[in-house]
């Protein structure tokens, strides 16, 4: 497992999705990623319980914005399959890699939960509070497995926008300037967030891990589809 490589990859995409980067802990505009995801990106249809098919999602007009902003309110509320209690597996072990992954993912998460709070106490955009809460489901279903394998919660008491990782600390330092500044650049967040999200779970998806662990993940990975798919509707 690459945990260093798993962070890299989180910071880097959500920062270029963004169109910045992080210099010497300040925010810079970077060249498009265009180039890298193509112009509409890739989303799902469907709700958030791995029921969704992929489909190729253009991104709204900014001007369109405003009139089409209740769309995806629905995407949290959809998602409480991917919280839902998966059933164990008797006498399964995990490795030292999914350790750190299922330890990486749920600040991860935290992450994508906080900057999505923080959003919505900033802009009026129903998307911001429903995908908030989807993503503490996501959480409570990343803890089940935590305190299934007896391994160790970095969430555990932590406030808002606070992270054991020190790289996901940077990050959400930087999203969340990004939200501040303005609406469209937290749709930008969501979008960035949940790329990222993707490109994580997919690495994970990749190990050798019991069907429960199996299981979530693949919850976890329809419910950031329907989000990023949200998302990129009003981005």
């Amino acid at each position: 497992m690459a945990g260093t490589r798993k962070k890299a990859t989180v910071a880097a995409v959500a920062l270029a999705a963004l169109g910045v980067v992080a210099v010497g802990g300040a925010a810079v505009a970077a060249p498009s990623s265009t180039a890298r995801y193509g112009a509409g990106g890739t989303s799902a249809s469907g709700d958030c319980t791995g029921t969704g098919s992929a489909t190729g999602v253009a991104p709204a007009a900014r001007a369109g914005r405003g009139a089409g902003q209740g769309a995806g309110q629905g995407a949290g509320s959809r998602s409480r399959g991917a919280g839902a209690a998966v059933a164990p597996v008797a006498g399964a072990t995990i490795s030292a890699a999914v350790e750190k992954d299922l330890q990486f993912m749920v600040e991860e998460e935290k992450l994508a939960r906080d900057i999505y709070q923080l959003a919505a106490s900033l802009y009026p955009d129903r998307i911001f509070t429903s995908i908030a809460a989807s993503e503490a489901r996501h959480m409570s279903s990343l803890r089940v497995l935590l305190d299934r394998y007896d391994v160790a919660d970095p969430t555990a008491g932590a406030a808002s926008g606070t992270f054991v990782d020190d790289e996901l600390q940077a990050l959400y330092n930087d999203l969340a300037a990004q939200v501040r500044s303005s609406r469209d650049a937290a749709l930008d967040a969501g979008v960035a967030i949940e790329k990222a999200d993707i490109e994580d779970l997919q690495h994970a998806q990749a190990l050798d891990a019991p069907a429960d662990v199996d299981r979530v993940l693949a919850n976890l990975m329809a419910g950031s589809r329907n989000h990023l798919a949200a998302f990129q509707r009003l981005a």
